[in-house]
């Protein structure tokens, strides 16, 4: 399962990267918009199976991680939702990189909190 893990967070990357890669070009807004709403609609995938997975590897999922996975898909629905009913891209990218923000500040929580409430076992061993 680690492998899968290891291997869905740098196919994360790509697409990331991907998205930054068409931001970036001067490529038109409406060709831009069908391939990111297509690469956010990806990310929003990703989640779906990242739910799948900590309902598989937890008996009971743990606060934090439903806290990022939910963020996640947020995030992914609502930059998908932003390039497709905001006319304007300055709007819409704006947007999209205030949700991407809240969701990195999320993920920081969800770590601190998972490494704050880890059995002291588990810390010092690291």
């Amino acid at each position: 399962m680690t492998k899968k893990i290891f291997i869905l967070s740098m196919l994360s990357g790509f697409i990331f990267l991907l998205i930054s890669i068409f931001y970036t070009t001067e490529i038109s807004h409406n060709v831009q918009g069908g391939i990111s709403e297509f690469l956010y609609f990806l990310l929003f995938l990703l989640s779906l199976y990242l739910v799948y997975s900590a309902r598989v590897m937890f008996i009971k999922v743990p606060f934090e991680a439903w806290i990022a996975i939910l963020s996640y898909m947020a995030a992914s629905l609502g930059s998908i939702a932003s390039i497709g009913f905001v006319l304007n891209s300055s709007i819409s990218n704006f947007i999209i990189k205030s949700l991407w923000t809240v969701v990195t500040a999320l993920w920081i929580f969800s770590a601190m909190y998972a490494f704050y409430m880890a059995p002291e076992e588990i810390v010092e061993n690291e």
